[in-house]
């Protein structure tokens, strides 16, 4: 559970056992291609708060890492656009990434579709047996 916020004198932010900077630090360590996180403001504090009570903390690593991994949302798609911090914690945006909506498609190159294709015919016509017929 997330407990109020409160500033140290070191100047980090802690809530409960969770430092809000280190999140960002976090963050900031692992999404490389998109800007980094240079403040923390307290809407951004509320946000990050707000996803750790819903999701846990595992989940905003994980969401980081998704994101990082993500070329459509590190501007590698038709529109140059890319996600930011604050567009991330949404919660609708988080739980999107977080179940993989913006993950990068596998896709079979044209020349080996037919290959694909022709071989999933043989698994079907060949039931019980293996693909060769034996």
């Amino acid at each position: 559970m997330i407990e109020k916020c409160e500033a140290k004198t070191t100047g980090a932010i802690k809530t409960g056992k969770i430092d809000l900077n280190d999140v960002v630090a976090e963050f900031n360590q692992t999404v490389m291609r998109l800007p980094k996180v240079s403040a923390l403001t307290p809407k951004r504090q509320s946000q990050i708060k707000a996803r750790i009570s819903e999701h846990g903390r595992k989940a905003v690593s994980v969401c980081f890492l998704k994101t990082d991994k993500s070329d459509f949302l590190c501007w590698l798609n038709e529109r140059g656009w890319m996600a930011s911090f604050d567009w991330i914690l949404k919660p609708e945006n988080f739980v999107r990434i977080i179940e993989g909506i913006f993950d990068n498609k596998v896709s079979i190159p044209k020349n080996l579709q037919g290959a694909m294709n022709n071989l999933t015919n043989q698994m079907s016509c060949n039931k019980g047996g293996d693909i060769f017929g034996l």
